[in-house]
């Protein structure tokens, strides 16, 4: 029902401007899926996996950080606290804003169809990576500082600054692929 919005304002645009203005517009009338939620039934089999990796490569990570750890499932037990990575710490939100931002980013800087296919498909790896970085930041404090330092003013920071890190990990692979270009006309 969502989708055929985007169907009928393609069809509006094509019936009352023609194909070059719908050519025009296409990008900005497909980019509005964005805005169309993921069903409830889609977002529970997304997100697990993604709380499930997100403590794993934590709880590893930690480990080899020398920070003593058990994990079981999502739950990240440390020598004094407990952390839940839960449903909103999977990075579901981070992936879908990064994932618009990155078709953005793509879709302006890049001329060649791979180029915009590789900058977009690797925002799937770099937010994971994110994410994965800051539910072990997240151990780290609370190891070292407590949970209230953890769970307070650090954890919702550290979702901006990680995100921003995350888009400046997509711009420099941006100037990578465009300096790999490039190469090749040479």
């Amino acid at each position: 029902m969502r989708i055929s919005f985007l169907i009928v304002l393609s069809g509006i645009v094509l019936f009352l401007l023609g194909w070059a203005h719908l050519k025009t517009l296409l990008f900005p009338i497909v980019f509005l899926i964005f805005m169309i939620p993921i069903p409830s039934i889609l977002m529970g089999k997304i997100t697990f996996p993604m709380q499930l990796f997100a403590s794993k490569v934590a709880a590893l990570s930690l480990h080899q950080l020398g920070v003593p750890v058990l994990r079981e499932g999502n739950i990240i037990s440390l020598a004094h606290t407990t952390l839940e990575v839960a449903e909103a710490c999977s990075g579901i939100r981070s992936l879908i804003s990064l994932l618009a931002l990155g078709t953005v980013f793509a879709y302006f800087t890049k001329k060649s169809f791979w180029q915009r296919t590789v900058l977009v498909l690797s925002c799937f790896p770099i937010a994971i990576f994110v994410n994965s970085l800051r539910v072990t930041a997240t151990g780290v404090l609370a190891n070292n500082y407590g949970t209230s330092v953890a769970q307070g003013f650090f954890h919702g920071f550290s979702g901006y600054l990680l995100f921003l890190l995350a888009f400046v990990l997509l711009i420099g692979e941006g100037f990578l692929l465009s300096k790999f270009q490039r190469q090749q006309k040479i």
